[in-house]
């Protein structure tokens, strides 16, 4: 780029954040009776280490069951920082180890054991972090471990060198009912008979940031994947192993087609950005993924702004009708009421799905419902074909725009406790999402290297402040990466939802954790007694065939006997007779 056009980028790029929706400041939000939750109440002082602050590699194990986690064997060679693990992990507890090599040594490596307390069978993990260049960092299952989805002796890869930065692995639930890190890719029919009969304002799922952006088709202006790429896996792979239910898109029309697109109005230079994945090939593939792994909800969840890129500007009816067409491409599409008054967050989640069919949703801003002309050209398809708006489909959330992990933590969690301080509260969409500043839109970092913080505060900062009550629906993330925000979500839902997991150091109220157990013993009660009286019912039954089968032979023999004596009699005539003859 020559430097003339570098500095009235930077001069246009510099409009970009008064352009867009900023946090309020601290005095706005005390004057609306918003006290900011601080970032500092985020650090570790035992340890004296500040997770903002690090840039290495951070490996973070989360405790989500009953039981205590005593360290066993622990080794490293050339990475001095490994024993920050600790000897025990307690029930509930985010713990993390950094880890840094000599002069960037390949033959550096480390590995820990956990060993679990309390379970009938031997069961541990083990961490490696391996040698070579890259580092790979894995959880490898020891003993009798084994989870849904993964057997025993299972190998989990979490990531490679010091991309992304940080890795977390969770394990959930109770002994012979495990979950964690790679989990199914139905993973919502898998905790179906557990969260079925729970709402969707109740529940979590994944959301990818810009689900289209994992390619780059073409600029807009002098965009680039740098500052416009979100995702590294493309959608099928955030869909299986990446969990997502919630896609965002932003349908722009280009050259006679919608795209994907990641752009905003850059001062003089206008439009600035690029094109991702075609929407009818983002189409095709959620259309294989529901083919191949039926009964998932998918909520195709469109951007607010959509927009014709010959005039930057809202779509005609014309082009809007020609949108609707293309997404009635989708299919699974699940009929709903057009009533507005009908809350759709409050439906169980058994309602979409519980018939194990897959339920697609088209989710649009209700500013489009009028944009229709005297023509009948562009109005709105309606629930009965599975649109919906935020009228009959609310949810609450904002952009904190900010590339500082702490500013975004304070803001989305002050967010959160407000919003949501029960189960049953409004959605929110947690935006758990950097944003670069006007010198990291040309120099960098870029946005899937900012997503690296996101992604090491998960499984710790995020882990630490969420409840039973107060945790969020959507969880929407850049570089939805393996399977690790899948892992957090079938926790959130598995544990502090449904309560199966004990209570997970003090997050889930131990009184429903006693009910819980109540109801798993009545439950096992009534097998038991089902089953005995299965049993009983069997055994009275191979008692009368039995008894029917030794009538049944009893009746042969003296039918038989009869038989043998009508025999004998006919016998003893003739011979009689016989006998009479002779004499005569």
């Amino acid at each position: 780029m020559k430097p003339l056009s570098t500095v009235l980028l930077l001069a246009a790029t510099s409009f970009i954040p008064q352009l867009l929706a900023a946090p309020l400041d601290n005095d706005k939000k005390r004057g609306l009776g918003r006290v900011n939750v601080e970032w500092d109440l985020f650090d570790d002082p035992k340890s004296g280490i500040q997770l903002h602050d690090e840039p290495e590699m951070v490996i973070t194990l989360i405790n989500a069951t009953p039981y205590r986690w005593r360290k066993g064997y622990s080794h490293s060679y050339k990475a001095p920082r490994w024993e920050f693990w600790p000897d025990v992990i307690h029930q509930g507890d985010s713990k993390s180890a950094y880890v840094s090599s000599k002069h960037f040594s390949r033959d550096s490596a480390a590995e820990v054991v956990y060993h679990l307390e309390g379970t009938h069978k031997p069961m541990s993990i083990r961490v490696e972090w391996r040698s070579g260049k890259y580092h790979d960092t894995y959880v490898v299952f020891q003993d009798e471990l084994e989870t849904m989805n993964n057997a025993k002796e299972t190998a989990h890869f979490l990531g490679a060198g010091w991309w992304p930065n940080g890795v977390g692995f969770m394990l959930a639930g109770t002994e012979e009912n495990f979950i964690s890190n790679d989990g199914p890719l139905n993973w919502m029919q898998s905790l179906l008979p557990h969260i079925g009969n729970f709402s969707l304002r109740e529940l979590a799922m994944p959301r990818s940031h810009h689900a289209g952006m994992w390619k780059f088709v073409a600029p807009i202006g002098v965009g680039s994947f740098g500052n416009t790429g979100t995702q590294l896996d493309d959608l099928w792979n955030q869909l299986g192993n990446g969990g997502v239910r919630v896609l965002d898109m932003r349908p722009t029309l280009w050259n006679y087609h919608f795209r994907e697109s990641h752009h905003s109005t850059a001062g003089l230079l206008g439009e600035q950005g690029a094109y991702g994945a075609g929407i009818e090939e983002m189409i095709d593939i959620i259309n294989r993924f529901n083919s191949e792994v039926p009964g998932e909800l998918i909520i195709v969840d469109l951007h607010p702004d959509l927009s014709d890129a010959d005039r930057w500007a809202d779509l005609s009816p014309f082009q809007l009708d020609q949108l609707y067409n293309l997404m009635r491409k989708l299919e699974h599409r699940f009929a709903v009421p057009d009533d507005d008054d009908d809350d759709l967050t409050s439906w169980p989640l058994n309602r979409f799905i519980g018939d194990g069919q897959s339920a697609v949703l088209i989710r649009l801003s209700s500013r489009w419902l009028d944009r229709f002309d005297d023509k009948g050209q562009g109005i709105f398809p309606g629930g009965k074909e599975g649109f919906v708006t935020d009228k009959n489909f609310h949810t609450n959330g904002h952009w904190s725009n900010t590339n500082r992990i702490s500013v975004l933590a304070e803001d989305q969690f002050t967010e959160l406790r407000d919003s949501r301080p029960h189960r049953d509260s409004p959605m929110l969409d947690f935006s758990w999402v950097l944003s670069q500043d006007s010198l990291q839109v040309i120099f960098g970092p870029s946005i899937l290297e900012l997503s690296q913080l996101t992604w090491r505060t998960l499984y710790t900062v995020f882990w630490n402040f969420i409840t039973e009550n107060t945790y969020p629906n959507w969880i929407s993330m850049d570089n939805s990466h393996g399977s690790q925000l899948k892992a957090m979500v079938m926790t959130i839902n598995y544990c502090l939802v449904a309560r199966q997991c004990g209570g997970v150091g003090g997050k889930v109220d131990m009184w429903w954790v006693e009910q819980r157990r109540l109801e798993a013993e009545k439950k096992q009660k009534e097998e038991e007694e089902q089953r005995k009286k299965e049993e009983e019912d069997d055994e009275r039954k191979q008692k009368q065939k039995q008894k029917q089968k030794q009538k049944q032979k009893q009746k042969q023999n003296d039918n038989d006997n009869d038989n043998d004596n009508d025999n004998d009699n006919e016998e003893q005539k003739k011979e009689g007779e016989y006998n009479d003859k002779e004499k005569h």
